[in-house]
């Protein structure tokens, strides 16, 4: 909910700025993408607000009412990724790397397949059409619906090649989706173990409370409902 407060809070800053100062267009759009935003992020996974579709592009109605939010958000990216020391990606275990968000031209052409966990930003065109491209937005900080997050993991086995996972920044939902892979593999006895081993890996790794209580959840989903035959990616 913090994330609901603040960009709710900051769109109503905006706007009664917006109306002391006298009307201003541009203003009053940055107090309307923010406010919408915040009440996205008020309904826990309610990704619909991004409206982003298997190919990774936000639908054309949020792209228009959130501009002002998108743009500072990616502005934010970029600087971070100018002047942060960390590195973009690393190896988890062998075939699947964690990591930030790429530009087209930073993506390896070793990776074969790119599984994007991010709703607020478009995936380069020019990595969509070049590898296999599979689309699975979580909202910043938060969890994804249960059933759909084990039938990805348990697919994710079936992708041949070098996987790529990532969000923003390559820490939270990065995170949760690496989490599940070393426990449904057996590669970690408990989501703590996992965080370990990741962390071993990408430093910068870390979930939120929300993201903290589900992994200790879905641990057990893991152990009692594995099907024996995994769905084809």
């Amino acid at each position: 909910m913090k994330y609901s407060f603040l960009f709710i809070s900051l769109g109503s800053v905006l706007a009664a700025l917006n109306f002391s100062a006298g009307f201003n267009p541009v203003t009053a759009w940055f107090a309307v993408a923010f406010i919408f935003v915040g009440i996205g992020y008020s309904t826990p996974g309610n990704v619909a607000v991004f409206g982003k579709n298997a190919a990774g592009r936000i639908s054309p109605v949020s792209f228009t009412l959130m501009f002002p939010y998108l743009l500072t958000l990616l502005a934010v990216w970029n600087l971070l990724r100018l002047f942060r020391k960390e590195e973009p990606f690393h190896e988890l275990i062998p075939g699947v790397f964690i990591g930030r968000r790429l530009k087209g031209r930073e993506m390896p052409e070793k990776m074969d397949a790119v599984l994007d966990l991010t709703c607020e930003f478009f995936e380069p065109e020019s990595i969509v059409r070049s590898k296999k491209y599979i689309s699975f937005p979580i909202m910043d900080g938060f969890i994804p619906d249960e059933k759909k997050l084990l039938e990805l993991i348990y697919s994710l086995e079936g992708v041949r090649g070098n996987l790529y996972i990532h969000c923003a920044e390559g820490h939270g939902r990065t995170g949760l989706i690496a989490m599940c892979i070393l426990l449904s593999r057996g590669l970690a006895a408990d989501p703590a173990e996992a965080l370990a081993a990741i962390r071993k890996v990408r430093k910068g790794v870390g979930l939120s409370v929300v993201q903290r209580k589900f992994m200790e959840k879905i641990q057990d989903k893991f152990k009692r409902e594995k099907p024996e035959k995994r769905v084809a990616s």
